[in-house]
């Protein structure tokens, strides 16, 4: 399981204020230069409901753009229950505002290495994943391109059926969550402020239990989205939006989709369908399954996984120098 990141970041940088104030960790690159790299931005992992900024924060992407004299940021956002997915939708276009219209003149400030804006790419893993995915549809000017890990577009009734207590889903036994249900449902009453970090600990602590908890129910389309199934989310235009297999129509970026084939906490078939999907509609895409890979998989250091990393390096060198 991911941890917080001990890598201490080159700058802690507010991008809105309203209505709370949300930061994000900016690293950049060791060795000094006025000639603007990319930039990557990442959106962590918690299933939208807990993390922040540090957890799960990759050293291997942080590493690969300082070798590059890249710059990569990694971006808090508004958590649920307390604020909706259509709030994190507003955190990742505000953000994405900050980057085109500030960035920039804050670094120089800062006497940091400037990015450039025709380079900037997005990436997620899990939560980070589908905001990855989001972000394709969602913002103006498109993204150079997207690399999404394990990431989740939601297809199938896997998120609107309830799952048995014995179900083992990112290593914790469902029917375990059951005793802290009370606690648990606190977090979803009306009137809570707004969150933007909630730390993750062992996973035992109650709200580390969110998305655990609404698996087991068969309630996390219902909680997170406000419908009852993918059929009914096809006929509301309205939460189309929220939703990348619904949204993309005449463009979309290049995009990276990897994912593990052992993965008990989002169903690596979430990612062939978009990978499919993205095909169907002419759009460039490159699938990578990692064999008998659990959740978390970029974790690791074994072959494969080091095969997979070279080629989301390889895809991301060909799109910042074109």
């Amino acid at each position: 399981m991911p941890s917080d990141t001990t890598i201490e970041p080159t700058a802690t940088i507010t991008y809105k204020t309203n209505p709370v104030p949300i930061e994000f960790d900016l690293y950049s690159p060791t060795v000094r230069s006025d000639t603007p790299g990319a930039l990557i931005i990442y959106y962590h992992p918690g299933a939208t409901y807990l993390g922040s900024r540090k957890l799960g924060f990759p050293a291997w992407l942080r590493d690969g753009c300082n070798k590059r004299g890249w710059t990569i940021c990694s971006v808090d956002y508004r958590l649920l229950p307390e604020s909706s997915i259509s709030d994190i939708m507003e955190d990742l276009k505000d953000m994405w505002t900050y980057v085109h219209s500030h960035l920039n003149i804050e670094l120089k400030k800062r006497s940091l290495n400037p990015v450039d804006l025709d380079a900037v790419f997005v990436s997620g893993g899990s939560a980070g994943g589908y905001i990855t995915f989001q972000a394709g549809h969602l913002l103006t000017p498109r993204p150079a391109g997207l690399i999404a890990m394990y990431g989740d577009c939601f297809v199938g009734d896997w998120y609107a059926k309830a799952h048995p207590p014995d179900a083992i889903i990112a290593n914790a036994r469902l029917g375990d969550v059951e005793k802290h249900a009370i606690e648990i449902e606190k977090y979803f009453q009306e009137g809570r402020q707004p969150v933007t970090g909630r730390p993750f600990k062992d996973g035992t602590d109650p709200h580390s239990m969110f998305y655990h908890y609404l698996i087991r129910k068969g309630e996390f389309l219902k909680r997170t989205f406000g419908v009852e199934s993918m059929e009914e989310a096809a006929l509301r235009s309205d939460l189309h939006y929220l939703f990348p297999q619904f949204s993309v129509k005449d463009s979309y970026p290049p995009i990276v989709l990897a994912h593990g084939t052992s993965d008990t906490a989002v169903p690596y078939e979430q990612s062939i369908f978009f990978s499919k999907h993205l095909t169907s509609k002419g759009f460039y895409n490159e699938l990578y399954l990692l064999e008998g890979k659990d959740h978390f998989w970029d974790l690791g250091e074994e072959d494969d996984v080091l095969e997979v990393k070279a080629k989301i390096w390889a895809f991301l060198d060909r799109l910042a120098s074109s």
